[in-house]
């Protein structure tokens, strides 16, 4: 309970920080578009609150497992934060990532049956093509499209427009594959990534601090083998994810949490976009947690050795 207690308080310091820094107005109630630049500033402090985020799939296992009243509480708070901080900052991808959290253990322990599930997903999916008009006009009190499909067409239109266009791999401002190999070890590379190279060549009137409209996992691999690059593309994915499955215990179950997640960027952006997301946003930030975890179980055990 202690460890994931302490990284929820961190990370809630860590955000009312930033929103003590730019302001609560300018935190919660600009333009989407608006808010990018003005928190781009301060990405390494939300790297901590992204630990609430983190946090969840932990304090939800570790709930279903120990059915202590102090792990429920925990585990309703952070669900309830992050639920109010998905609609106040209208983010679509916070509401599915909390969605994925909450009805993967409900499934997993039986509290549902995987037709509820079913059921469920698809009503979410529907949800997020309205979700950003109905809450642009209740929260910000501004006009936006009704009916907003966003990430589910962008990949679409992105390949239509590089394949329209004859574009092939030396059109490309770097090799992107060689930059996600580096985000790996760099948060953020120096070099252009796809998405921000196709936004400033085809949108240069929309560019804005943090602002994409992705790019497509097909194009990419098709852009430096064709159809072979399709699949070799695609197939280091099926690998990874067969690497995450040979995991063991609660590990395995996180990241599997988190690749359901991630899964919709297969599609829709660059192997340097989803492999920076899930390293640093997730992988790296759950191994800490982990490994934090089992060395005050060891400390733990060895007390309790010694008397």
């Amino acid at each position: 309970m202690i460890p994931f207690f302490f990284i929820v308080v961190v990370a809630i310091l860590a955000e009312v920080f930033v929103i003590g820094i730019v302001g609560p107005y300018n935190y919660f109630f600009v333009d989407r578009l608006d808010r990018f630049p003005i928190l781009k500033k301060y990405q390494s402090v939300l790297y901590l609150v992204n630990l609430v985020d983190v946090s969840l799939p932990f304090i939800m296992a570790r709930y279903f497992l120990t059915r202590s009243s102090m792990d429920k509480c925990l585990m309703y708070f952070v669900i309830m934060h992050n639920l109010f901080f998905a609609i106040m900052l209208i983010s679509r991808s916070a509401l599915v990532y909390n969605f994925i959290c909450i009805f993967f253990f409900l499934e997993l322990h039986g509290y549902i049956k995987r037709r509820t599930l079913v059921l469920s997903g698809v009503g979410m999916a529907l949800l997020m093509f309205f979700y950003k008009g109905l809450l642009y006009g209740l929260i910000l009190d501004q006009e936006y499209e009704s009916f907003n499909p966003g990430e589910f067409i962008n990949w679409i239109r992105n390949s239509e427009i590089i394949m329209n266009h004859a574009f092939d791999s030396s059109f490309l401002p770097n090799n992107s594959y060689w930059l996600a190999v580096k985000s790996i070890f760099v948060i953020s590379p120096e070099e252009q990534a796809l998405s921000e190279w196709f936004i400033a060549e085809f949108y240069s009137d929309r560019v804005v601090s943090g602002l994409t409209y992705g790019f497509s996992g097909l194009i990419e691999g098709y852009l430096y083998l064709g159809t072979v690059g399709v699949f070799l593309h695609f197939f280091f994915f099926g690998f990874v994810f067969a690497v995450f499955e040979r995991a063991g215990g609660a590990l395995r179950l996180m990241l599997t949490v988190t690749s359901i997640y991630v899964m919709y960027r297969l599609f829709r952006s660059e192997l340097y976009n989803f492999v920076k997301t899930y390293v640093w946003f997730y992988l790296y930030q759950f191994l800490i947690i982990y490994f934090f975890d089992q060395f005050l179980r060891w400390i733990s055990a060895s007390r309790r050795g010694v008397v």
